[in-house]
């Protein structure tokens, strides 16, 4: 009777040496951790930078920053989405350009409006982050529709789990129309990690339609 139930016990021991033997041989990209699967390596090629430093990092970096932007709508909310790259980090290893550098600005300039000669400006500013595909960054969300409902003029706008937007230059009535002038990656904590892109020597960027 003993020796019928240790066959049990032993099978169960040799399936669980089977799993583990087999986990431990089976291929990579089969087992890796959320964290290794979103490490540097996971970015396509072409947008890695690491090889690159001043004025080839800067050019290389405005092209993929201004290059594939995406507008994303829904009924309340305007999402920016950027393109994504990778730097070479003060460890000389390869590492995202969101976490080298930990916070984003972005400049609009409002399309075929003034106000006393001057061009109505929207200055938003979030924290740096990665999307579930590391090619891109999570988009920045405006709350559009709460802002264009206050009364028009110069002012700042902070919402919880929004993107902290400021408005200058603003006359009579909310511009609908923007293009982006200019993107700003820093880290407040290192001063000299900036990188900063805009569209002055090559004209005005894509125009972009923010009425919901």
């Amino acid at each position: 009777m003993k020796f019928k139930h240790t066959i049990p016990i032993f099978i169960l021991l040799m399936a669980t040496f089977a799993v583990g033997w087999y986990l431990g041989t089976s291929p990579a990209p089969s087992r890796l951790s959320t964290m290794e699967m979103r490490n540097p390596a996971g970015i396509n090629n072409n947008y890695d930078f690491s090889n690159l430093v001043g004025q080839e990092l800067a050019e290389k970096s405005r092209w993929r920053l201004f290059a594939d932007v995406k507008i994303l709508k829904n009924e309340e909310v305007i999402g920016i989405e950027l393109g994504h790259f990778v730097v070479r980090g003060d460890d000389n290893e390869r590492q995202f350009a969101c976490g080298y550098y930990s916070h984003v600005t972005l400049v609009f300039y409002a399309d075929g409006m003034a106000s006393n000669g001057h061009v109505p400006e929207m200055i938003v500013q979030n924290d740096c982050a990665v999307s579930g595909n590391v090619n891109r960054l999570e988009p920045i969300w405006i709350p559009t529709k709460r802002i264009f409902s206050e009364r028009p003029g110069d002012a700042d706008f902070q919402f919880t789990d929004f993107a902290t937007v400021s408005m200058r230059n603003i006359g009579e009535e909310w511009p609908t129309t923007w293009y982006l002038h200019s993107i700003r990656l820093d880290n407040p904590d290192y001063s000299e990690r900036v990188i900063e892109s805009d569209h002055i020597s090559s004209g005005k960027g894509p125009i972009y339609n923010f009425d919901l």
